[in-house]
């Protein structure tokens, strides 16, 4: 309820007395904001209209009236703004800025604030270095105080004569619900009194006190760091305290609106900020870049009203196109002045779109004589030529549309089975490689296989010579030893070998010869694992590959023979690794020292897999034959030079001497 004020003010005691008469009357508060305005009016005629009543700077024209469907009607004055420049001006006063008694700060903060709630998905600060960008103007539409006073108070008595009807309708609902409220406190199956619940009540305060545990944000007036980029919002908190200020007073003003209660942020009806630019340094372009309207004020035409100055060459100078990022909302608005939606024709400006999302990229152009801005959408009825034009034109853009739907499509298409066709030349040729390494790899299998059995074949040859013996398996004479071998069989064995390695740019001589000296027991240990190898006649000499890694074993092996110590870890497995060629066994032994051994190969097998953890031979093999460690794919010079022999039991090796050698470059 309202309370009165002990005043002698003639329009307070009038209000107050015909407001008691009539807000319990329907359809009264017309005729009630009538008389109160203009006793207000009389009431303030001594008083200077132009302390009060400021006129806004920078008119584009004069005062406008803007009415809606039902004939309301409410005036503006437009003006334009460049706002990035007269921020950079020093104003002698503060309030004496584009509109007299506004500061041009509190008039940024405004225009930005209403385009603040009319664009909430847009960031405050992407709205604040749009409004103030160096090219960008803004045209707004203002009220003048008188005007503005008058609105804000008719507003205000609506307002209260709402509250008073619904005050009125909730206690008559209150005491009809009294009149059968006994009933819901009775248990009628007990025929007692319910238990009554606890209800939990909520502190009248609660919206009151709902920030108190927050700490006010720091004033953006105060002092700030230094930057190369102005702040714009500078001064934001104040302005925000100065208006809710402002609007506490008017609400505690009982209808008495004063023009020091009202400030800018309520005499701004709309306004519309644009940008002239450059599109390839060819076409003029006005890009409208943010527009709003005060939502009570909407439907009054002001929209169209400054979509008309924007297209106007006094205001925005020459001009190709003007363009519009409309949002969702608002597409049909700029549809029906003109704006084309057409993506194929806004498909040019697309280098404009990079700050603005959710939005139709929509494209006024002006006709080729005058620059009103009429309404494009007209019906048979109010214009039966204009109506078949747009006929016309609409069937011509659909058939466009299809013609270039059908071209790109089939472009398209060309382009992605050109992709197709790349691809299969991208697949057949991996397969072709593929093809061509396997092949290369069974090559070289084919030559190591071959290697390998004519290895054999020179062991069955020399088998032949012993004649029967090798029938008898079991017979306990001696089995073939290559110990009686002469030094210079030796000697001419390994410098044969150094010279059939091509790679190999130096001689080598031989300096002294250290023949083994086993024990009986190791040489019955060795006969016997012979005799139970899968072919005991492949017997042959090789040389051993892997002393480099124990030196200190070689002499060991001469009185006691192999054992697992001697065992490389190898790319084939774990075993004693040969070869038949000095030049690369030296590769994996001491420099100046070569072991020569008697080695019992058996059933070999050819492997070609690299597999270091092997410990044995495939089932019904003695040992295996590979590329070697040294061989690299491709290398056929040397492949054969590379070859290894991999055993896995010591037993099968009879180690013969160490060949100690020296080098010297060949003249």
């Amino acid at each position: 309820m309202l309370t009165k004020m002990a005043s002698s003010d003639l329009c307070d005691s009038v209000y107050y007395s015909r407001f008691n008469d009539t807000m319990q009357e329907e359809g009264c508060w017309k005729q009630l904001c009538r008389e109160l305005l203009l006793e207000k009016n009389s009431g303030d005629s001594g008083q200077d209209e132009n302390s009060c009543f400021g006129r806004p700077g920078s008119q584009i024209d004069q005062k406008v009236e803007f009415r809606n469907k039902f004939g309301e009607k409410v005036f503006g004055i437009p003006v334009i703004i460049d706002f990035n420049r007269i921020l950079q001006l020093k104003q002698v006063h503060e309030n004496d800025g584009i509109i007299t008694g506004v500061s041009n700060r509190d008039l940024l903060h405004a225009v930005c604030g209403l385009y603040d709630i009319s664009l909430p998905d847009m960031e405050s600060e992407t709205i604040y270095n749009t409004v103030c960008a160096k090219w960008a103007r803004t045209i707004a539409i203002v009220q003048d105080i008188k005007d503005a006073t008058d609105n804000m108070m008719e507003r205000l008595i609506k307002k209260r004569v709402r509250e008073q009807k619904k005050l009125l309708e909730d206690q008559h609902e209150k005491k009809e619900a009294n009149k059968d409220a006994w009933k819901a406190k009775i248990d009628e199956v007990e025929d007692v009194f319910k238990e009554e619940e606890e209800e939990v009540h909520l502190s009248a305060f609660i919206d009151v006190f709902s920030d108190t545990d927050e700490e006010e944000d720091e004033d953006v007036d105060e002092e700030e760091e230094d930057s190369s980029e102005e702040n714009y919002t500078k001064g934001i908190n104040t302005f925000i305290k100065s208006s809710f200020e402002r609007r506490q007073q008017r609400e505690s003003s009982d209808c008495l609106i004063t023009p020091s209660t009202i400030g800018i942020e309520n005499r701004l009806l709309g306004c519309v900020t644009f940008e002239k630019k450059f599109i390839e340094e060819k076409q003029r372009v006005i890009h409208i870049t943010l527009i709003s309207i005060r939502p009570r004020y909407r439907h009054y035409k002001i929209g169209q009203y400054l979509l008309s100055k924007c297209v106007s060459p006094v205001i925005t100078g020459h001009f190709d196109a003007v363009v519009v990022h409309a949002d969702n909302s608002a597409v049909n608005f700029f549809g029906k002045y003109g704006f084309s939606a057409d993506v194929a024709l806004n498909k040019k400006w697309g280098e404009l779109a990079d700050a603005f999302t959710n939005c139709t990229l929509m494209t006024y152009f002006p006709p080729f004589s005058g620059h009103s801005l009429l309404p494009t959408k007209v019906t048979r009825e109010q214009d039966a030529d204009m109506y078949d034009i747009d006929q016309e034109l609409e069937k011509w853009q659909r058939k466009s549309e299809e013609a270039y739907q059908g071209q790109l499509t089939c472009i398209l298409k060309f382009r992605n089975e050109i992709l197709q066709l790349k691809n299969t030349i991208r697949v057949q040729n991996e397969l072709l490689t593929k093809l061509v390494t396997t092949n290369r790899v069974n090559r070289d299998a084919l030559e190591i296989e071959r290697d390998l059995r004519s290895t054999h074949l020179d062991q069955a040859v020399s088998s032949l010579t012993r004649g029967l013996q090798s029938l008898n398996t079991e017979s306990k004479q001696p089995l073939q030893s290559f110990s009686s071998i002469s030094n210079t069989e030796i000697i001419s064995r390994f410098i044969q070998g150094m010279e059939a390695d091509g790679s190999v740019k130096i001689v080598y001589s031989v300096t002294s010869i250290n023949k083994a000296i086993l024990s009986p027991d190791v040489h019955a240990m060795y006969e016997k694992t012979v005799r139970h190898l899968h072919d005991s006649s492949m017997i042959t000499t090789l040389y051993f590959c892997g002393s480099l890694e124990k030196p200190s074993r070689l002499q060991h092996i001469l009185t006691h023979g192999f054992s697992e110590e001697d065992f490389s870890y190898g790319e084939f497995g774990r075993g004693l690794y040969f070869s038949k060629y000095p030049s690369k066994a030296a590769q994996f032994s001491v420099l100046g020292k070569l072991l020569e051994a008697q080695v019992a190969l058996g059933q070999t097998e050819s492997v070609l897999k690299c597999d270091r953890t092997r410990k044995s031979p495939s089932e019904g093999y003695d040992s295996i034959f590979t590329p070697g460690r040294l061989y690299r794919q491709g290398d056929n010079e040397n492949a054969m030079l590379c070859q290894e022999y991999v055993l896995f039991d010591a037993h099968q090796v009879l180690p013969l001497w160490i060949l100690s050698y020296s080098a010297y470059p060949n003249s």
